[in-house]
């Protein structure tokens, strides 16, 4: 029953993550920062959103009571406070927090509202509009980061460096998680208070769950596809083939490309035409020679694989085609040995060699970390979180035909200071399943890749050719080979 299991489970991820295989998200929450405008809980300041500095702590307090949902009540209200270092934007807000015992100020006269403020200075804040209080140990002001992340409101990248510092692009990442996390004893989430208390509109949460609930629904249906491919494989031997063809366009660069790019950076162009004139100098090189080295062909991509599993026989046919690497894999299991035959080339260096070890069923199971614990929904919706988080998907459609159902899904990420669309397009049918990514830059610089994965064969006819395995030698690191 565990070896069924596992292979269920071993099947479905190889199904799921193999589908994502090489996508990265960046940290760019533009999108968030515009959900939350849309619901009047993030408005920015004379110079846009500002997502790439630090937040100051009058800015966080003025988070938090529009969090609490009490903006309208702070700015026509009167709450005095003493400090004496708050600017007028934010003296309503402050006075609100002060008069209702959510902070303190720095001392008593002092709130600090240039002070920059820290993850856990921000994340006692959020903590406190979802409930949790010091004053009920559920939080000490050093904690905070480490409770956020236990209810999911922090990030795993975020988590080692929020102690330290963190970034007004962190802040709209937490508030937006924060939205669907439940009142501290209640079943109502954050936003739904926010509703019933008249602080966001129904209209305004209702589009705001639109992408939620699609990508919901993506979720369900991919879990569903996975499962009855699953089903299928389990009841008999069985091949499925993967493969993942990116087709990478012509970068051509211009000056203008060049000057763009790095005024991103904080350049100013009379710096840059100064750097780049100082170089080509130093080099020898013309302008137009310095550009077309920078330059590069359009080029493709593959990866092609087959799993074959027949009882307790396992083979797995990896072939990999990328600019700098050829890599013929060929990992078998069987009769308690696991062989790996691994040739090709990485960045010039040859790669030729065959290796065994000795390793029971139970022990290779261990060794592979498929979480048997989780259910195949869990598992495609952990991964879907982690490669395509709604908190950068700009939209989602939904498109059924007579043949097939297509999720179009479109997303930002930062590309070097620009902003990349990324466009998903996932289409299901009875026995496959296929993504086509496309990343595009700028007109000109984009990338597209296709993942196809489909059972190839069920029955009695599916048959493992092992080859000769008298040329293995033994490697005693199972690690080092899996």
């Amino acid at each position: 029953m565990k070896t069924k299991k596992f292979l269920s489970m071993l099947i479905a991820v190889v199904i799921i993550a193999a589908m994502f295989a090489g996508t990265v998200s960046a940290a760019n929450y533009t999108v968030a920062a515009d959900d939350l405008n849309s619901l009047g809980l993030f408005i920015g300041t004379a110079d846009g959103y500002e997502l790439d500095r630090e937040p100051t702590r009058a800015e966080a307090a003025v988070m938090l009571v529009r969090l609490l949902g009490k903006e309208a009540a702070a700015k026509s209200g009167t709450f005095e406070h003493p400090f004496t270092d708050v600017p007028d934007w934010a003296d309503p807000y402050i006075g609100y927090l002060y008069k209702s015992g959510l902070t303190n100020g720095i001392s008593k006269d002092k709130f600090g509202s240039d002070d920059l403020c820290d993850g856990n200075m921000f994340c006692t804040f959020i903590l406190r509009a979802l409930g949790y209080t010091e004053k009920d140990g559920d939080f000490t002001y050093d904690t905070a980061v480490y409770v956020a992340s236990g209810l999911q409101l922090v990030s795993i990248d975020m988590f080692s460096r929020l102690n330290i510092i963190s970034t007004r692009d962190d802040c709209v990442y937490i508030m937006h998680r924060a939205l669907l996390i439940n009142i501290k004893g209640t079943d109502m989430t954050l936003l739904e208070k926010l509703v019933e208390e008249g602080a966001v509109s129904a209209e305004a949460a209702a589009k705001f769950m639109e992408k939620f609930i699609l990508l919901d629904e993506l979720s369900e249906t991919l879990a569903t596809s996975v499962a009855a491919m699953t089903a299928r494989a389990m009841v008999m031997p069985f091949s499925i083939d993967f493969e993942a063809i990116t087709f990478n366009s012509a970068v051509e660069y211009q000056l203008e490309d060049l000057i763009d790019m790095l005024e991103q950076f904080g350049y100013k162009r009379e710096e840059i035409m100064d750097m780049l004139e100082e170089e080509l100098e130093a080099e020898g090189y013309t302008l137009e020679e310095f550009l077309a080295e920078l330059s590069t062909p359009a080029y493709e991509e593959t990866m092609k694989a087959t799993l074959t599993v027949v009882g307790e026989d396992i083979a797995f046919i990896l072939t990999m085609e990328y600019v700098n690497l050829i890599m013929n894999i060929s990992a078998y299991y069987t009769d308690g040995y696991i062989y790996v035959d691994s040739s090709g080339y990485m960045y010039g260096q040859s790669i030729e060699e065959k290796l065994k070890q000795e390793i029971e069923f139970d022990e290779l199971i261990s060794s592979v970390g498929v979480n048997t614990d989780m259910t195949i929904r869990e598992t495609v919706s952990s991964i879907i979180d982690e490669i395509i988080p709604v908190i950068m998907i700009n939209s989602i459609e939904k498109v059924v035909s007579d043949k097939d159902t297509a999720y179009i899904i479109k997303t930002s990420d930062d590309f070097y200071g620009a902003v990349m669309e990324i466009v998903w397009s996932i289409v299901f049918s009875d026995d496959s399943i296929s993504i086509n990514i496309q990343q595009i830059v700028t007109e000109t610089i984009s990338t597209e890749t296709q993942y196809n994965i489909k059972i190839k064969a069920t029955g009695d006819d599916v048959k493992i050719d092992f080859p000769d395995f008298s040329d293995y030698i033994d490697y005693y690191d199972i690690d080092e080979i899996i």
